[in-house]
């Protein structure tokens, strides 16, 4: 039998015993291991180099060299491509057979691979609105000298890539561009205001648009877990952007026309003390609740053990846990700020989205939908099979 063509997946971002972040990634590296139409090779950046398998997927670990904030990643381009490849040799993978190099946030791996093996394709998935240029993140971005390089990098970087993968129509506007015929269609230009002035002057070859979708085998309605009173659910990290002081500045209204509500919310973060302290002082005693955050796979109970998911945060590229929550059958609330409007009808943004940072539209939301308990839906299959089918079908 014919060796199956290697799919390296390169991410920063990826569960283990110890931590939970990236169980995104894992849900995605599993789909496409699940598709079987290549030997997949799961490879995680970082501080460490020791390998080790998370919930039957081998993932090899891979040193990183960075200095904070991603600042000058041009000065670590070389080395850690060289690094990539000699980790490579060690676990017997000729470069030459590599068929495709996805490389997620970081994108000097695929460009490493595409150098050594024109062959393969060479894909860079961005998962948040500001990269690639940390403009606007950190204050060092805006350093003149130090933006112009970052721009000459990423510009370097992009445009030798076979395909930009970006998770929502929203991210493609940055680069000054759509792609209407398809996540891989004919590309239009857009004649409209971009985030950052350096998205204008880079072309990249492709942009696909994919969406982060679920393991609908993990994350379905079965098994809703029974419960009393009328519980609002919140899984993310604590954090500015994130939306849990809008949240429970809502619950404080509406807890005074729902006696029988509560607030759970679930994750760690630099915001969670403030939060904590926000809460303490309204005087709803055990009526708010916060949980520390679990392993990705034990989610699903969680989402099933609430009525209705909200979290009102306004910068993301995609939030996973929004449609995690709705395929576990609990309806989710969120604002028209991120990509989430794209996935369900236009008609029903009435229903689930606020603007950001309006404790008082949400606390409304809330309380309507307790009383009309209206029907959750998708525009489209967000099963996480079905969207690595129609992207791999397309490279």
């Amino acid at each position: 039998m014919k060796n199956k063509p290697i799919y390296l997946y390169i991410t920063p971002f990826f569960p283990s015993a110890s931590h939970w972040q990236g169980g995104f990634c894992y849900d995605a590296a599993r789909a496409l291991i699940n598709d079987g139409r290549y030997k997949v090779i799961v490879i995680v950046t970082g501080d460490t180099a020791e390998d080790y398998e998370y919930n039957g997927v081998k993932v090899y670990a891979l040193k990183r060299l960075k200095l904070p904030y991603e600042c000058t990643p041009f000065l670590f381009k070389g080395i850690n491509g060289w690094l990539l490849k000699r980790k490579l040799a060690r676990i017997g993978i000729d470069i030459n057979e590599v068929a495709v190099c996805h490389a997620n946030m970081q994108p000097e791996y695929a460009y490493a691979v595409k150098r050594a093996n024109p062959r393969a394709k060479a894909i860079w998935q961005t998962h948040w609105m500001g990269a690639p240029f940390n403009i606007g993140a950190y204050s060092l971005g805006v350093i003149k000298g130090l933006s112009d390089l970052l721009y000459l990098y990423w510009r370097k970087m992009l445009e030798a890539m076979d395909v930009v993968v970006v998770l929502s129509k929203l991210q493609v506007k940055q680069f000054g561009k759509a792609y209407p015929e398809g996540p891989l269609g004919k590309e239009v230009d857009m004649r409209e205001q971009t985030l950052f002035k350096y998205y204008r002057a880079i072309r990249p070859k492709r942009i696909a648009v994919f969406y982060n979708g679920i393991n609908t085998k993990v994350f379905n309605p079965k098994d809703r877990i029974p419960h009393k009173g009328f519980v609002i659910g919140c899984v993310g990290n604590f954090g500015s952007t994130k939306g849990q002081l809008t949240l429970i500045k809502a619950f404080e209204e509406v807890a005074k026309i729902i006696p029988d509500s509560r607030l759970v919310l679930v994750g760690s973060g630099p915001q969670l003390a403030e939060c904590k302290q926000t809460a303490s002082g309204l005087g709803l005693g055990e009526r708010i609740v916060f949980e520390r955050e679990c392993d990705h796979l034990k989610l699903a109970d969680k989402y099933r053990s609430f009525d209705l998911f909200v979290l009102p945060t306004w910068q993301e590229g995609f939030c996973c846990v929004l449609v995690e929550a709705a395929g576990c059958g609990t309806p989710a609330m969120a604002t028209d700020a991120i990509s989430f409007k794209e996935v369900i009808p236009e008609a029903d943004w009435d229903k689930w989205l606020i603007k950001p940072m309006d404790h008082i539209a949400l606390a409304q939301k809330i309380i309507d939908y307790h009383s009309k308990k209206y029907k959750f839906r998708f525009n489209r299959s967000m099963d996480i099979h079905d969207l690595w089918n129609e992207f791999l079908d397309q490279i």
